[in-house]
């Protein structure tokens, strides 16, 4: 813009590949970086006597009036768009059509600076017809006022800066930090109480919150004690737009009117309509009046900005319900215009996180190429390095390393944020996660403990300015991911607790939490069984079935705890419709458990099948698989069967195993085997097969010791605990 304006006035660019070349020696691209170019005035004075003539011809003046007409105003004007620094030039085109006309209507222009001298001659300039009448009288007085207030001017002229300089950066900052943005807010109306900028900047961000419904009495407050400001007759239109549409219709069209005296047509329908769209809850209609906005001034960058927050809000939306293409169509509309905002604003790192969070959804959808996942992450560094105080950055940074596993970072990004926020509703959802995922469960307990406690809203945080991808959870949840963690730690009272509060919060969450019911009470049901409340566990899986008859892990429990019943048929329909049901991964596991059941019930052929199925599928656990197998074949008279699976057994690579085997030998004691073990999990192993050994060797009260230990341990393992009581109950009965 700025060199198009230097060619409007002097019929030139500032420099040509000509000129690059015989005066600098350079090539014109390293003049453009480089070399500051001169103003306007300087290089008309640079061309031949002919072709001077001809610019002032053509703009029917005369060369030397066109040079003193150049000097000044727009020569400022025309060099503050040139400037090698991106920080010192005009923040948009708005702000440079407004210095252009303050320019015309023989203004101050911000490109000048406002020291007292300017600003009387333009004084002057503007009222020379009635400072002529009486030149010498105003001089005098002109004089003394100047020395006399000079100080006192430029005192108030630098709050007045100052306070449009805050102005400006509360607006941005005020989506991550909201009480930062209010402080800003704060000492900007103390520099300057005669300004609207900082109210009307408060209404703004109001009407863009949680709740834009408390803004009307803001609205009609500012438009009482500015009544000459359009923006703020805009505003008050936007409130009454839900309310009274023909008197906000009326409040527009005189904002229009106000407008238009620093401001052209276009400029004036943009920002009207730009203000309607901040109250507008609906996204449809919302993007509409951004459209519109946008069509009468594609300059208006809140316009292209709020667009863009919008189309990426109503992506997710439509990406919620399924509609992956409607999705994918307006992430790609949004990152389109965020790429505009972060080209022209690519100091304000909130440009920067709003494309970084719009391609990292585009990435979760599988439609962006593969750079653009590091194209995210290094937009998300650029962000945190141009405001480290903002922990806006920080958490979607977080998410970007969540999504890629790199979980240990997620969390040291995560605790960044809340060191910034520590009521960041969404990082405590996000960190709660993460610990579960990283099997670190005091921590995870820690912060679901947390989002119990507060019982906020995610979506309460989320404001209509700023995009965030979608990582809300209902109270539900915060419930199952604590529950699930005192699960891991064996605290199964604790967890009975949680299940139980997460479904009494299902009815309050929505129609879409309910599809969760199915499952909470299935994870419900192991808990019952693991404290060995075998009729409330039947209870809770029967209505997961009834709830939904297609759910694999349902049908496991519901059989498991008719098995224990002693409704054997019963039990084993439910295990066979289990099995069907279940995912690949998981029929393995499923078909184990119904071989438990099977053994239980007497039925020894069908036990085997399934073990053994289990066995020769799983390396991993099949050499004490194997050692149970042997037990079953020695109890049923089957030698060489038991030889086989003892064989098999042998084969092993476990240490711990091996040293069980060895006291089968006689090689070593059994206590010295379990002494071995430094876990739980290895107890737990260990005092199973030892136990196993000493019952099929005969050893009734050695076997009741072992199978004791590994009752104990295995509470809230189904299939050892249920082992070891059959076990236990078989030895009782022998005494």
């Amino acid at each position: 813009l700025g060199v198009l304006l230097h060619e409007l006035l002097v019929s030139v660019v500032p420099f040509d590949s000509t000129t690059a070349d015989r005066v600098y020696g350079r090539d014109i691209r390293t003049v453009i970086r480089e070399i500051v170019p001169p103003t306007p005035s300087k290089r008309l004075t640079s061309l031949d006597q002919p072709a001077v003539e001809r610019v002032a011809l053509a703009r029917q003046t005369s060369p030397a009036a066109l040079r003193r007409r150049l000097r000044g105003d727009l020569d400022a004007i025309v060099m503050k768009c040139l400037e090698k620094d991106r920080m010192k030039r005009y923040e948009s085109a708005i702000d440079l059509a407004r210095d252009v006309e303050r320019h015309l209507s023989g203004e101050p222009v911000g490109a000048v600076g406002r020291g007292a001298v300017y600003v009387t001659q333009k004084f002057v300039t503007r009222h020379r017809g009635a400072v002529t009448g009486s030149a010498a009288l105003a001089l005098v007085l002109l004089i003394a006022v100047v020395l006399g207030t000079r100080g006192w001017f430029s005192e108030v002229e630098l709050g007045r800066q100052s306070a449009t300089r805050m102005v400006e950066e509360a607006f941005p900052v005020a989506f991550s930090d909201s009480s930062r943005a209010g402080a800003l807010l704060d000492e900007a109306e103390r520099l300057d109480r005669r300004s609207p900028g900082p109210p009307l900047t408060r209404l703004r961000l109001q009407l863009l919150g949680p709740h834009p419904e408390a803004a009307g009495d803001t609205a009609r407050g500012l438009v009482e004690r500015f009544p000459d400001s359009g923006e703020a007759a805009a505003l008050y239109a936007a409130t009454l737009r839900s309310r009274d549409p023909t008197e906000s219709d009326r409040w527009a069209a005189k904002a229009e009117s106000l407008l238009r005296n620093s401001l052209n047509d276009s400029q004036s329908k943009s920002l009207v309509q730009f203000a309607l769209s901040l109250a507008e809850s609906d996204c449809d209609a919302t993007l509409d009046l951004l459209d519109r906005s946008l069509d009468s001034y594609p300059w208006n960058f809140e316009s292209l900005w709020q667009r863009s927050v919008v189309r990426f809000d109503r992506a997710n939306r439509r990406q919620a319900d399924g509609d992956k293409a409607g999705a994918i169509a307006d992430y790609e509309a949004a990152l389109a215009d965020a790429e505009v905002m972060r080209r022209v604003r690519d100091q304000h790192s909130l440009v920067w996180i709003q494309s970084a969070a719009i391609r990292m959804e585009l990435d979760r959808l599988d439609s962006t190429p593969a750079e653009d996942r590091q194209i995210a992450r290094d937009q998300l560094d650029r962000a945190i390095e141009l405001d480290t105080g903002s922990w806006l950055g920080y958490f979607n940074r977080g998410l970007w390393f969540a999504r890629n596993a790199e979980t240990e970072r997620a969390l040291a990004d995560y605790d960044a944020t809340l060191a910034r926020n520590p009521d960041h509703f969404a990082a405590w959802v996000e960190k709660s996660r993460v610990h579960f995922e990283l099997a670190q469960w005091d921590s995870c307990i820690e912060a679901a403990t947390w989002l119990i406690t507060h019982q906020v809203s995610a979506a309460g945080q989320r404001s209509r300015c700023a995009s965030l991808p979608a990582t809300g959870s209902g109270a539900w949840e915060h419930w199952k991911t604590r529950a699930g963690a005192r699960v891991r730690l064996r605290n199964f009272s604790g967890a009975l607790e949680d299940y139980t509060a997460a479904l009494g919060a299902l009815p309050s969450a929505g129609a879409s939490a309910s599809a969760q019911r199915p499952e909470l009470l299935a994870s419900r049901a192991e808990t019952q069984f693991a404290l060995e409340r075998f009729a409330e566990a039947r209870d809770d899986a029967a209505l997961a079935v009834g709830l939904d008859d297609e759910d694999s892990r349902s049908h496991l429990v519901l059989g498991k705890a008719l098995a224990v019943a002693g409704s054997g048929d019963e039990a084993i329909a439910h295990l066979d419709r289990a099995v069907a049901l279940a995912p690949e991964q998981n029929k393995l596991i499923n078909r184990l458990e119904r071989g438990v059941v099977y053994w239980r019930l007497g039925r020894d052929d069908l036990a085997l099948r399934e073990i053994e199925s289990y066995a020769k599928q799983n390396d991993a656990d099949a050499s004490w698989i194997w050692l149970w197998v042997w037990e079953i074949e020695r109890l049923r008279g089957n030698a060489a069967g038991a030889a086989r699976a003892l064989a098999a057994a042998r084969r092993t690579d476990q240490p711990l195993l091996g040293s069980v085997l060895q006291s089968l030998d006689g090689q070593v004691s059994p206590q010295a085997v379990f002494d071995q073990a430094t876990t739980d999990a290895d107890r737990l192993l260990a005092s199973h097969a030892l136990g196993t050994i000493a019952f099929t060797e005969g050893r009734p009260d050695e076997a009741a010791k072992w199978f004791g230990k590994c009752k104990g341990l295995g509470f809230g393992n189904w299939t050892e605990h249920q082992l070891a009581a059959w076990h236990l109950g078989r030895v009782a009965r022998d005494s």
